[in-house]
């Protein structure tokens, strides 16, 4: 199944913790793209992002990716060479390489510092 992206819903720290424990593929990528826009806790919303990147459903993975590029556009706390040092490793992942340059490229366009990729 292909996740299909959707109007972002809005979420809250204990919202998002409980249907990521669902493990319901489709609420998971929801509350994912909802968190970077409703959840203003930058420090907490990336250590989601690394947690969520260990599973192994791409779909997860993917709306994390693209997350990680719409964090690096919405939030003036992001930090470029942390966003980058997430990204790179998955770089050479086939099925996630494009959607990993989008992010990489979002992220060296609204971030001001830091080496880029």
């Amino acid at each position: 199944m292909e996740y299909c992206y959707s109007e972002p819903k809005k979420i809250t720290k204990a919202e998002f913790s409980q249907i990521i424990d669902s493990g319901i593929v489709v609420s998971i990528c929801d509350a994912i793209i909802g968190s970077v826009h409703f959840i203003d806790d930058y420090d907490w919303l990336v250590q989601q992002y690394i947690l969520l990147l260990n599973y192994t459903d791409q779909e997860i993975q993917g709306a994390v990716i693209t997350s990680i590029g719409h964090l690096a556009r919405l939030n003036k706390k992001a930090n470029q060479a942390q966003l980058l040092n997430i990204l790179e490793p998955l770089l050479f992942n086939d099925a996630l390489t494009s959607r990993v340059e989008d992010a990489i490229d979002d992220i060296n366009t609204f971030c001001i510092l830091g080496p880029t990729l």
